[in-house]
Protein backbone atom coordinates (compact mmCIF):
# COMPACT_ATOMS: atom_id res chain seq x y z
CA UNK A 1 0.00 0.00 0.00
CA UNK A 2 1.25 3.16 -0.67
CA UNK A 3 0.32 6.94 0.25
CA UNK A 4 1.38 9.65 -1.88
CA UNK A 5 4.11 7.36 -3.36
CA UNK A 6 5.69 6.16 -0.02
CA UNK A 7 5.20 2.67 0.94
CA UNK A 8 3.45 2.38 4.45
CA UNK A 9 4.90 -0.12 6.94
CA UNK A 10 3.50 -1.15 10.33
CA UNK A 11 5.40 -1.81 13.36
CA UNK A 12 5.57 -5.50 13.94
CA UNK A 13 5.49 -5.24 17.88
CA UNK A 14 2.76 -2.98 17.38
CA UNK A 15 0.25 -5.78 16.16
CA UNK A 16 0.66 -8.36 19.10
CA UNK A 17 0.85 -10.70 16.68
CA UNK A 18 2.51 -13.25 19.48
CA UNK A 19 4.43 -15.07 17.06
CA UNK A 20 6.30 -14.72 13.20
CA UNK A 21 3.67 -16.73 11.48
CA UNK A 22 0.85 -14.39 13.08
CA UNK A 23 1.77 -11.46 12.70
CA UNK A 24 2.99 -12.29 9.22
CA UNK A 25 -0.84 -12.96 8.91
CA UNK A 26 -1.33 -9.62 10.86
CA UNK A 27 0.07 -7.89 8.65
CA UNK A 28 -1.33 -9.57 5.46
CA UNK A 29 -4.70 -8.67 6.40
CA UNK A 30 -3.67 -4.85 6.98
CA UNK A 31 -2.70 -5.43 3.03
CA UNK A 32 0.39 -3.99 3.46
CA UNK A 33 4.09 -5.62 2.38
CA UNK A 34 6.23 -2.91 4.09
CA UNK A 35 7.38 -3.93 8.42
CA UNK A 36 9.51 -2.13 11.08
CA UNK A 37 11.09 -5.26 13.11
CA UNK A 38 11.86 -5.11 16.15
CA UNK A 39 15.78 -6.52 16.41
CA UNK A 40 15.73 -7.45 19.51
CA UNK A 41 14.13 -10.91 19.95
CA UNK A 42 16.16 -11.90 17.16
CA UNK A 43 18.92 -11.45 19.32
CA UNK A 44 19.20 -13.72 22.33
CA UNK A 45 20.54 -12.52 25.75
CA UNK A 46 23.24 -14.68 24.52
CA UNK A 47 23.78 -12.19 22.24
CA UNK A 48 23.96 -15.07 19.49
CA UNK A 49 21.08 -14.56 16.04
CA UNK A 50 17.75 -16.40 16.21
CA UNK A 51 18.38 -18.19 12.86
CA UNK A 52 15.15 -20.05 12.78
CA UNK A 53 13.07 -16.74 13.87
CA UNK A 54 15.45 -14.62 10.96
CA UNK A 55 15.13 -17.47 8.31
CA UNK A 56 11.01 -17.49 8.82
CA UNK A 57 11.13 -13.54 8.32
CA UNK A 58 13.15 -14.28 5.13
CA UNK A 59 10.35 -16.30 3.90
CA UNK A 60 7.73 -14.20 4.71
CA UNK A 61 8.31 -12.34 1.64
CA UNK A 62 7.89 -8.90 3.49
CA UNK A 63 10.00 -5.93 2.81
CA UNK A 64 11.80 -4.63 5.80
CA UNK A 65 12.10 -1.02 5.44
CA UNK A 66 13.47 -0.15 9.28
CA UNK A 67 14.90 -1.72 12.47
CA UNK A 68 14.35 -0.89 16.22
CA UNK A 69 16.31 -1.85 18.73
CA UNK A 70 15.77 -1.21 23.24
CA UNK A 71 18.75 -0.47 25.35
CA UNK A 72 18.56 -1.80 29.74
CA UNK A 73 16.34 0.68 31.12
CA UNK A 74 14.52 2.33 28.39
CA UNK A 75 10.77 2.19 28.83
CA UNK A 76 8.43 3.04 25.83
CA UNK A 77 5.29 1.89 27.36
CA UNK A 78 4.10 5.43 26.82
CA UNK A 79 4.86 9.24 25.58
CA UNK A 80 5.56 10.54 28.89
CA UNK A 81 8.10 7.44 29.41
CA UNK A 82 9.58 8.38 26.22
CA UNK A 83 10.12 11.88 27.24
CA UNK A 84 11.92 10.35 30.51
Amino acid sequence: MEIAGHAIAVCDWSLNGGSIDNTVRCVRTLVLEHVHLALSPLVGDDGLPRHEEIAKWKASGLHFTAGMIAFAREDYTSIEAIRR
